[in-house]
């Protein structure tokens, strides 16, 4: 099973997206007026972007959960010379 970090930033982007997604959503449903419509054109503003919103943050979490390492394989993170290099520059930095 792949782990996924909340520190991804495709999980937060995604996150953020979605929630403001939902939220355009739900004014498209409860508030819009035909006031409201004839300012856009008689399109309907909120809920197009809502769901594009949706849309693009389940494509990022989709990103996120299919490819959890962004990219990198699982043998470059255990490979020596990179571990070994991790640690100096981590006591380069301490020092």
């Amino acid at each position: 099973m792949k782990r996924l970090s909340i520190g991804d930033i495709r999980v937060i982007i995604g996150s953020v997206l979605g929630i403001i997604g939902i939220f355009l959503l739900a004014c498209s449903l409860f508030t819009t007026t035909e006031a409201e419509l004839a300012k856009s054109g008689g399109i309907h503003a909120n809920l197009w972007s809502g769901l594009a919103l949706v849309v693009v943050a389940a494509i990022m979490w989709v990103w996120a959960l299919v490819s959890p390492e962004g990219g990198k394989s699982p043998d470059a993170l255990d490979d020596p010379e990179v571990v070994a290099a991790r640690h100096e520059r981590m006591e380069g930095d301490a020092g």
